[in-house]
């Protein structure tokens, strides 16, 4: 279950935790119309921010963010 990360955490989270661009999930999410980046982080969690919507969310791990979203 994805958890929504406040503004102010997301900076600060990507550098504690040395959050990695996954250009790879990015490209899926593209493809499904969604403009998001994604960050990996050392212990497999995922955190999007969906542009869109103005909000991060943190997912368990990228098997976890696949299985939440449905892509068209």
């Amino acid at each position: 279950m994805p958890i929504l990360v406040k503004q102010e955490h997301i900076a600060k989270g990507i550098k504690t935790y040395k959050g990695k661009r996954n250009s790879y999930l990015e490209t899926l999410l593209k493809n499904g119309n969604l403009d998001a980046e994604v960050y990996t982080f050392q212990d497999s969690r995922c955190l999007v921010i969906f542009h869109f919507l103005k909000k991060a969310f943190l997912y368990d791990s990228e098997k976890d963010l696949l299985n939440t979203l449905v892509l068209s």
